[in-house]
């Protein structure tokens, strides 16, 4: 019997990962229960793991950790004094595998599992998503023959992530680096033609840099924010996938990531991603498709070999993680 522990009150990547690894254990038979009645207990969020001797355990390393990490040591000095061989640690990129080589642990490469309609290639969302939202182009609220027009005339940048954290909204998530894709459009030479797709909760930061540095912007949104809009503002998975299929990039500032998932997503619709060497990058999208640099000239040159770009033809399949997390539990 399996407990999957970790979950936000809000549909979080956390939650969502909590509600992935339910659905694999209903595609392969795997009965849920109580953590205190469970066999095996997989926590998808490291650091709030407590560890029961009686326990076997997978734990996901969601962010990416460095040696140096001193609460990460800490917690495997006090896992090796109870029972270390019970404990299995999911990878989601071959770096971090590499990266916690020193540390003698049981480490698998698994990436992170996705929404459904990611994998289904035939998958069609029953409504069109942005009838049903506020849309704001450049702070001015337009109405679907506008949105129609914008679409076609320019190059559709996409940006899902959330951007501020809850505590204070004009600040950048230090994780994401929404200022490096700022960074990247406020002097390129595509800036005219190019538009930056938004949607979601806590995009407080990019809009208003957007506005300081007239990059054209798209914000589409349940409500107008009022402050912190996390309660109202989340984009389900469906939803967020519909905004994918009307872009024609994907553009990731994150500077420090166990993920992120939007390199998964992309690779999966086959969009093309700007992203530094972070986390899972090296393992989906091919090394001349990398770039080192958020300057703009790194934007234009990503923009001129746009067709040319290409993710890793082997990319990790649905069947290959369930494959990975059940020979675990099966053979242990």
């Amino acid at each position: 019997m399996i407990h999957i522990h970790g979950i936000e009150p809000y549909q979080t990547s956390v939650t969502h990962d909590n509600l992935y690894l339910k659905k694999f254990c209903s595609r392969n038979n795997y009965q849920l229960s109580s953590p205190s009645e469970c066999d095996w207990l997989i926590s998808v969020w490291w650091n709030t793991t407590k560890i029961n001797p009686q326990k076997k355990y997978i734990i996901y390393i969601s962010n990416f950790i460095k040696l140096e990490n001193k609460k990460f040591c800490s917690m495997i000095e006090s896992m090796n004094k109870i029972n270390p061989n019970n404990i299995f640690w999911i990878c989601p990129s071959i770096k971090q595998k590499r990266e916690l080589t020193n540390f003698n642990l049981n480490t698998t490469f698994c990436p992170f599992y996705i929404h459904d309609c990611y994998y289904d290639k035939d998958f069609k969302i029953n409504k069109d998503v942005f009838d049903e939202k506020f849309l704001f182009y450049n702070d001015k609220v337009i109405d679907r023959k506008t949105l129609s027009k914008i679409l076609s005339e320019n190059l559709i940048a996409g940006s899902f992530q959330r951007d501020t954290e809850g505590a204070n909204l004009t600040k950048p998530k230090w994780q994401k680096g929404p200022e490096n894709i700022i960074s990247l459009l406020k002097n390129s030479k595509n800036k005219k033609d190019t538009v930056l797709l938004l949607c979601g909760s806590r995009r407080h930061y990019i809009i208003n840099e957007c506005k300081k540095h007239n990059i054209n912007y798209l914000y589409v949104c349940n409500n107008k924010p009022k402050g912190d809009d996390i309660a109202y503002n989340m984009f389900s998975q469906e939803e967020t996938y519909f905004m994918y299929k009307n872009i024609n990039l994907y553009i990731c500032g994150s500077v420090l990531e166990g993920g992120p998932k939007s390199i998964i997503e992309s690779a999966h619709l086959n969009i093309p991603i700007f992203s530094h060497d972070i986390g899972l990058a090296s393992d989906y999208i091919q090394k001349e498709n990398i770039y080192n640099s958020f300057e703009s000239d790194a934007f234009d040159s990503f923009i001129s070999n746009m067709d040319s770009f290409s993710f890793n033809t082997d990319f990790p399949s649905l069947p290959y993680k369930d494959k990975t997390l059940s020979s675990i539990i099966n053979e242990n």
